[in-house]
């Protein structure tokens, strides 16, 4: 059984080193979840900011932890160095909501 999650992905390369900006960006998209992630990257003086953001399944009692933590350990192998990531995984099944339903009664409330 799957489960649908949003995975979402900030990698800081405090260094600006360009290289590893792209080695992350390889990383992720060869990460071992099935997601396609579009990736974005950005500077901010000095550093190099890589996002990433996808959704996809986690099979067979693959935890959000460790769906997680495999794309950290993915970017760290890819550079070689220590970078500040953090790591957000949304399940996208049975979200909290509220729902409203309106009727004739709340028209005729609001305009008659």
């Amino acid at each position: 059984m799957s489960r649908n999650y949003e995975a979402s992905i900030i990698v800081k390369l405090t260094d600006g080193n360009k290289q590893n900006a792209f080695s992350v960006q390889k990383a992720l998209t060869v990460s071992t979840i099935d997601f396609d992630f579009t990736i974005c990257t950005y500077r901010e003086e000095p550093a190099i900011i890589v996002t990433a953001r996808g959704e996809g399944p986690l099979y067979s009692g693959t935890q959000p932890f460790d769906a997680a933590s495999d794309l950290v350990r993915r970017v760290w192998e890819a550079t070689n160095k220590y970078y500040p990531a953090t790591v957000v995984m949304t399940r996208l099944e049975d979200l909290p909501c509220d729902e409203y339903a309106f009727d004739d009664t709340d028209y005729k409330r609001w305009f008659t």
